[in-house]
């Protein structure tokens, strides 16, 4: 089951990434409608994934600014 949460949270966000949109709402819709999680499964899900990429943005800053 972790295997297709990870599937689908990445060709909903390559998906959503062409057009700049933001995944959560859909992720936390697929993964309720569509494999049958409770929403409480599906929000922490979801609020686990966003947690990454500020943090790599942030991290990726920090590295440009001490280049120049």
């Amino acid at each position: 089951m972790a295997v297709q949460i990870i599937l689908v949270m990445f060709i909903v966000g390559i998906a959503l990434g062409f057009v700049g949109a933001g995944g959560s709402g859909f992720i936390i819709s697929i993964l309720t409608v569509i494999f049958g999680f409770t929403i409480h499964v599906s929000l922490g899900t979801a609020l686990a994934a966003m947690i990454f990429h500020p943090y790599l943005e942030l991290l990726a800053t920090i590295e440009k600014a001490t280049l120049y």
